[in-house]
This record gives C-alpha cells, sequence and structure tokens, in this order.
C-alpha cells in the first residue's frame, strides 16, 4: 500500500462533493484504498514526536488536552513560545484522528477495501464546532445501521497504538468526543443511507446546496423538555459526576438498537406523537452513556449548531420546546460548572479570585443562553409585531424572576427578609440584578478567547466577576443566612423552574371540542382565563 501520508484527490471513495474544498469536511475524504491507514496512524505518532524533538530539542511528555490548556492560560512567556505545544499537538490531533478514521473502516470492511458498497460509503464523521486553539473536538459518526461499532473500534485502537505513552483515552488526550448524534445529518452522507422511506420521512432538509443538513420534522416533545428539566434539578441536588470515561460497549449497543431501528422502519413515519416519544426515549438512551451527551438532543444541536452557522430551520410549532430545551441545557452545564469549580467554602471576599475558573469554563454556555439570531432566525414561526427579545426565554425568566410581579409582592412585604436586606428600593435592586444577569450572557463569549485573558491583570474580566456575583449571588448570602455557592445553584433552579409551561400536546384538539361545545365566545373566554391563570403560575416561581 501507498504512504498514509500522500494527498488525497478529489475522487476518493466514500463521498461525492463536488469541490476538495466541500469534501474535505467529511472524514471519509481521507481514506483512499491504496493507503495502510492503520500503519499512517502510527506514522503520525513519529512524526509528531520527531518534529517537537527537532523545535524544541526536547521530549514530549503531557497527553492531556486538558493540562496543556491549563498551561497556556497561566503561561507568562510570549504568545508564540505560549502557544507552540497546543499547535503541535493540535496539527498532530487532526492528522491522527483522520488516519484512525480511516483505518477503522478499512478494519470494518474487509471485503470491499475499495469502499464500493453502500455498507462502506455509509460510513462517515465530520467535526463540526469552534476552531480556536484551545478549541475541544465534537465529532459525529455516522451509518446507516451501527455508527457504535466504529467508535468502538477508534476508541479501542487509540488505547492500543498510543499505549506506549500513555493510558489516557480520547476523551483526555485530545477533548475529542464521537457521538452518533443523527439530528444533523449532511445531505452529502444522508443521501447514503439505505433507510425505507418512512424513516427518511421523519426528516426533513434545510439550508441549501453544500450546506444542507437533514433534521427531525419533529424537533422537540414534551418528554424531552421535562427530561432535561429534571437533569438541571438532579445536578442541583445531587451534584455532578462526570463520566471521564466512557463505556464505549454500552454506547455502541444504545446506538445500535437507535439506529437499527432507523434502519428497520420502527419508528414509523412521524404521524403519532407515541412514535416520537419512542424515538426521543432511545435517543436519551445514547445521551446517558455518552461524556457531555447534551448534543443528543435534537432541540439544542439545532439551536446551537445553527447559531454557529447562521444555517435557518422550520422550527414551526417545536420553537418554544426547542428553545427552552437548549436554555435548559445551557442551564445544565453552567450548573454542573458551579459544582466543580467553585469552592464549597467560596465567600463575598473571595469570590473575585475563587471565581475565574468557572466563569472561564462557563462563558460560551451564559453566552448560548441569548439566542443570537433574532428575527429571520427562524423560517417557520411568526412572532408577530413583539421584538424578539421580548419572546426570548431569558428574557422571559429574568422577567419572571426580576419582574412586576415579583417586585409588587416585595414592595408589599412578602418577602420581608429580602425587603429589610437592601439599601435601595426593591424595584432599583431587582432591575440591576436583571441587568446584570443579561450583562453576564452577552459578555460570554468573550471568555473563550483565552489569549486575551491569559495577560489579564484583572482589569478584563472584573466586570464580568462583579456582575455574575450580582446575577446569580442573593442578599441573604452576604448576612450569613445562606452560603454563596448555595446561592448561585439556588437562583439557577429559580431560572429554570420559570421556564414557561408548554401548551398541552393535545390542545388543537381541545380546543376544537370546547368551540363545538360551547361556542367560539364561550370558549375564548375561558381559554384566555385558562392562559392568564397558568401566567400567574408561573410568575409565582420566584426568587425568594
Amino acid at each position: 500500500m501507498a504512504s498514509a501520508t500522500s494527498s488525497p484527490t478529489c475522487t476518493t471513495n466514500g463521498h461525492n462533493a463536488d469541490s476538495p474544498h466541500e469534501a474535505s469536511q467529511y472524514f471519509s475524504y481521507y481514506c483512499r484504498a491504496d493507503t495502510d491507514h492503520c500503519q499512517g496512524a502510527d506514522d503520525s505518532i513519529e512524526k509528531f514526536l520527531d518534529g517537537w524533538r527537532k523545535a524544541t530539542r526536547s521530549e514530549w511528555n503531557t497527553w492531556d488536552w486538558g493540562q496543556l490548556k491549563h498551561e497556556y492560560s497561566h503561561c507568562s512567556r510570549s504568545s508564540d513560545a505560549c502557544q507552540r505545544p497546543l499547535q503541535h499537538y493540535g496539527a498532530f490531533r487532526d492528522e491522527f484522528m483522520q488516519s484512525l478514521f480511516c483505518c477503522a473502516r478499512q478494519l470494518q470492511t474487509p471485503e470491499d477495501p475499495e469502499c464500493t458498497s453502500r455498507t462502506c460509503q455509509a460510513y462517515d464523521m465530520t467535526c463540526p464546532g469552534s476552531k480556536l486553539l484551545t478549541s475541544d473536538m465534537d465529532c459525529t459518526v455516522y451509518h446507516s445501521r451501527d455508527p457504535g461499532t466504529l467508535i468502538q473500534n477508534m476508541s479501542r485502537m487509540t488505547v492500543s497504538k498510543l499505549g506506549a505513552y500513555t493510558t489516557a483515552d480520547l476523551g483526555v488526550l485530545f477533548d475529542v468526543s464521537l457521538y452518533g448524534t443523527w439530528t444533523w445529518i449532511p445531505d452529502e452522507i444522508f443521501r447514503r443511507f439505505d433507510w425505507p422511506d418512512s424513516s427518511k420521512a421523519l426528516f426533513e432538509r434545510a439550508g441549501e446546496d453544500s450546506s444542507a443538513v437533514w433534521v427531525f420534522r419533529r424537533k422537540c416533545t414534551p418528554t424531552a423538555r421535562k427530561a432535561i428539566l429534571d437533569k438541571v434539578k438532579q445536578l442541583i441536588r445531587e451534584g455532578f459526576h462526570e463520566v471521564k470515561t466512557e463505556n464505549v460497549d454500552k454506547l455502541s449497543e444504545a446506538l445500535k438498537t437507535f439506529v437499527g431501528n432507523l434502519a428497520d422502519g420502527k419508528y414509523g413515519s412521524g404521524a403519532y406523537l407515541r412514535d416520537w416519544d419512542h424515538l426521543y426515549q432511545d435517543f436519551r438512551a445514547v445521551s446517558s452513556v455518552q461524556r457531555e451527551g447534551y448534543l443528543t438532543y435534537a432541540a439544542t444541536l439545532e439551536v446551537v449548531g445553527r447559531q454557529q452557522v447562521g444555517l435557518p430551520t422550520t422550527f414551526a410549532e417545536d420553537y418554544q420546546c426547542m428553545r427552552q430545551v437548549s436554555f435548559l441545557e445551557q442551564l445544565a452545564f453552567i450548573v454542573q460548572h458551579i459544582q466543580t469549580d467553585v469552592p464549597d467554602n467560596i465567600s463575598e471576599s473571595s469570590f473575585a479570585e475563587e471565581i475565574t475558573k468557572m466563569l472561564l469554563k462557563s462563558g460560551k454556555y451564559f453566552d448560548r443562553l441569548l439566542e443570537v439570531g433574532g428575527p429571520g432566525y427562524d423560517e417557520g414561526f411568526s412572532r408577530g409585531k413583539a421584538g424578539h427579545h421580548d419572546t426570548s426565554v431569558l428574557w422571559l425568566v429574568l422577567g419572571t424572576v426580576y419582574g412586576s410581579t415579583h417586585l409588587d409582592d416585595v414592595l408589599h412585604g412578602v418577602c420581608s427578609d429580602f425587603s429589610s436586606s437592601m439599601g435601595t428600593s426593591a424595584w432599583d435592586d431587582a432591575e440591576v440584578r436583571r441587568r446584570s444577569c443579561m450583562d453576564i450572557a452577552m459578555w460570554g463569549n468573550a471568555v473563550r478567547h483565552m489569549d486575551a485573558f491569559r495577560r489579564d491583570t484583572g482589569d478584563l474580566i472584573r466586570p464580568m466577576v462583579q456582575a455574575l456575583f450580582t446575577c446569580l449571588v442573593h442578599p441573604n448570602a452576604t448576612q450569613g443566612i445562606t452560603t454563596v455557592k448555595a446561592a448561585m445553584l439556588h437562583a439557577i433552579q429559580v431560572w429554570s423552574e420559570a421556564v414557561p409551561e408548554l401548551e398541552p400536546e393535545a390542545s388543537v384538539s381541545n380546543q376544537l371540542g370546547l368551540w363545538l361545545a360551547v361556542g367560539a365566545p364561550v370558549a375564548a373566554l375561558v381559554l384566555a382565563i385558562i392562559r392568564s391563570a397558568r401566567k400567574r403560575a408561573g410568575a409565582e416561581r420566584r426568587l425568594l
């Protein structure tokens, strides 16, 4: 076989894209029938180590992406010197992952070295997302029936090939996660799947030309929303238990069940809610055994993915549910970092010094609460004349927590402890806290650019620290009534409970029956009363 380092051409088996630029986003682009890619993975290791020796006259000894990020963030040398380890290791990560995928595909289909069968061509992988120096690598492994086995083999081969240097897995080595998400399938890959028509009818095409992807027609269900709300509450109640090493055997089985059901048409064509509930139940089973498994929630991937690439979609009746699930998922990640990165004994006096780690790690999740895009972000939902900020989940939640209903109760002494603790008026205090929360969301993405903060002596991050304290730390925490960390967790819990309720799934048929039974005027009045009661009930979940 030829050398694994030979340059691929546009005629590489496994993809049909019209140009190398478009094709190169697919890992199948790098797979050549005349190349031993398993040897190529070994060669990339030696190339990396030799290159480092020549550049630095020293041996490489850090096989931990997180450790390299930590060293970079605390580096006081020149930018070039500080960036060199991550740049060198990042280039190795890219080359090794390409060879690893192609090696695994070769081992999966030994009877088809030219990869001409639909079974072989259905294997692919993409790794979209941020390309910052410190970014992780979230990859989706595709196959029409069994993506899990490929993930399994890639994980095992990594341990085998790098065993002489480290026992770490892909997550520790490169901050790589291999997913089988199935909510964002590029058109280039979707066309290779030999699924029945009923399964393909579960999807709709979004975007045009090379950017087109296939997504579930039904992107969110009430049970999916309940599952993530329960997850947020569990994280607050029990803390975060990190899945440091994935059980790839369990992941493989969960994916085989889920994708196998699509291949066999067992989810129907989406005509009944029970089929979607079945589909999303299997979806969550995959998520539960994955590291950072939120990416297998269709709603979150839809929102976050389109926020990254600016691709619109037809959210239609799923609009509210999708945004709420995405909002709650971001809260789950924020809670995770509060639990793991904020000391239990953090105080008002130590807050500025001890909160920085949590703020840097969770900034992107606060940023995603903003629902960047506004008007025109969605093709299938009309928001009327109101400004887009008036309907965002964050805006509604903050309005419920710090809005007029809450403030009226404060001013009438319902929250006497809170009222007596304030030096300013209740209205001013709540408005300051609400604006501080918006400030954190708007500044959240800035903290991802670590090269600026690496040299920060406090001037850059100080306003964000102050805003975070004002937003999440209740005055009771400064008086010894509760701890600062407990106050932060309680604030997030109140946010999660202030997310407006979804309309019942059967609301359309129920409304029609009510119209027929009592007539339109009476039915309209009854429904208005019901909506008003729900709104009042939501407003009662306030920050006390």
